[in-house]
């Protein structure tokens, strides 16, 4: 497969869309590439990854140099943070690492980067997009034999399976959506919006701490688009509050400049694939200024965040019981 503007070829898809046979239509699938780049961050700091050990960041943490902290590294705190990941994969990070002899660390981290920024950066061009996930597609599938017996199990070269392809699925989708569709935007093609939805169900269930259940769907559903139809709706004759900024949720209409084909699984094999760059790839996105969060530790005298009242020690707590001491069977 041939991306053109872009000389590397793409031997094979690790993955393709699933044919929904009932719809018709193509099912594509992605993993948040957040969630993949809060992964890293702990594999990085921990056993290591593709091969690298944690040894580089360690030291960068413990020469006080730059913003990365021992307790980013060792206490790896807020595991689920992705300014506390972009802190550990930054330029300064990168660059520590180069002056110090950790090339090869050092390079991990501009991969993985750039790897993000590809997927979450606005103003960059649809063939330097795909170059940089390329970069990480070359490196997460480098040394892998996928004819070796006994097969892969758990781990892929010390990577874990589920971030591996995850990894690659989400890569090879965004790839793949150049012959799907016109152009698109990338931020587009992700989980979050799925996982605020099922959220927004959550806060709509009667017993919040239950999960939902498959049968409740419909109804909440049908309670969320009568919200959300109220909150779009200029003409509602009542006042809601529903932003800081402005009293309805503003709609933008599809860009319908270009007729959309009905693609099928045929367009994925497609000898070349054509990028098209989409309004969120144009330079003039990159003036927009956008405040990019980064980790940062409180100081020794600052008020330590996150920290629990003193009531949590007095408050009441079941789920420290243990269920046979519930039951009154003594073991």
């Amino acid at each position: 497969m041939q991306v053109e503007g872009i000389a590397e070829t793409i031997p094979f898809w690790f993955s393709y869309p699933e044919n929904n046979t009932a719809s018709g239509s193509l099912l594509c699938k992605s993993i948040d590439c957040s969630h993949n780049l809060t992964h890293l961050r702990v594999r990085t700091s921990t056993v290591g990854f593709c091969g690298i050990s944690s040894q580089a960041w360690r030291e960068c943490a413990k020469s006080n140099e730059t913003s990365l902290t021992l307790p980013f590294v060792e206490d790896l705190i807020d595991k689920q943070s992705v300014p506390n990941a972009r802190t550990h994969f930054s330029e300064e990070v990168e660059t520590w690492m180069n002056d110090h002899g950790f090339s090869d660390s050092a390079a991990l981290t501009k991969i993985v980067r750039e790897w993000y920024d590809a997927c979450d950066t606005p103003g960059i061009s649809a063939i330097e997009r795909i170059g940089k996930l390329l970069s990480m597609r070359k490196l997460l599938l480098k040394d892998v034999d996928f004819s070796c017996f006994p097969p892969h199990g758990r781990y892929l070269n010390g990577t874990p399976a589920v971030t591996f392809e995850g990894m690659l699925i989400d890569i090879d989708t965004k790839i793949q959506m150049h012959n799907l569709t016109n152009s698109f935007n990338i931020r587009s093609i992700g989980s979050l919006a799925a996982e605020t939805t099922v959220g927004i169900l959550q806060s709509l269930y009667p017993t919040s701490q239950v999960s939902i259940k498959a049968r409740d769907v419909p109804s909440l559903m049908s309670s969320v688009v009568d919200v959300m139809s109220c909150k779009s709706n200029p003409n509602r004759g009542f006042h809601m509050r529903t932003s800081r900024t402005s009293g309805i949720y503003p709609s933008y209409d599809a860009d319908s400049s270009e007729a959309q084909e009905r693609q099928t699984i045929d367009s994925i094999n497609k000898t070349t694939i054509v990028p098209r760059d989409h309004a969120f790839d144009l330079p003039r996105k990159k003036t927009c200024k956008r405040n990019i969060k980064f980790g940062k530790v409180s100081g020794p005298q600052a008020p330590s965040r996150g920290a629990l009242p003193v009531r949590q020690y007095h408050k009441t707590d079941e789920s420290k019981i243990l269920p046979t001491k519930r039951l009154g069977i003594e073991i």
